[in-house]
């Protein structure tokens, strides 16, 4: 008898875990809808910050990852990771203004910054981490002076 009662217990927990795991595994939500993203310095010193108004849906709160390769004008390539916490950002519609640093030695010309994101919403993509949304370009200069623009006068990453 207590065989059967613990033969039971054992197939339920292997099946739970298994729906478990493929409910992980299946998931497709992305926490985050992205509406417009602008870059409000088209022209930036090197050293200075590029500001970027993002315009965007969440629907959850997960720690997620932004990954940012910066292309400079020399062909150079820098690599930025920008972690945030679950508790980033609000649920619902949320507009700001996020701040990209950049490197100091960098010389004048035209340059990108090509941005992705992965989400980490439950323990498997905690172990692999799934990118969503699509990946975004954004194109700035480098030169003597930044310059800073109204988001009206800025052009959506978005659509191009």
């Amino acid at each position: 008898m207590i065989t059967r009662v613990l033969s039971w217990a054992g197939l339920l927990l292997v099946a739970g875990g298994g729906a478990v795991l493929g409910g992980w595994i299946t998931n497709k939500q992305d926490p985050v809808q992205f509406l417009s993203r602008k870059v409000l310095t088209p022209v930036v010193r090197p050293g200075d910050d590029v500001k970027i108004e993002l315009d965007n849906y969440r629907v959850l709160r997960c720690p997620q990852t932004t990954y940012r390769i910066i292309n400079k004008p020399d062909g150079e390539r820098s690599v930025q990771t920008d972690d945030k916490p679950a508790a980033f950002g609000k649920i619902g519609r949320d507009k700001y203004i996020a701040s990209v640093p950049t490197p100091s030695s960098t010389p004048f010309g035209k340059a990108t910054i090509y941005s992705y994101t992965v989400r980490m919403c439950n323990p498997w993509e905690w172990l692999f981490p799934v990118q969503y949304a699509e990946p975004w370009l954004d194109e700035f200069e480098f030169g003597p002076e930044t310059r800073r623009i109204s988001p009206e006068q800025a052009k959506n990453s978005l659509t191009r």
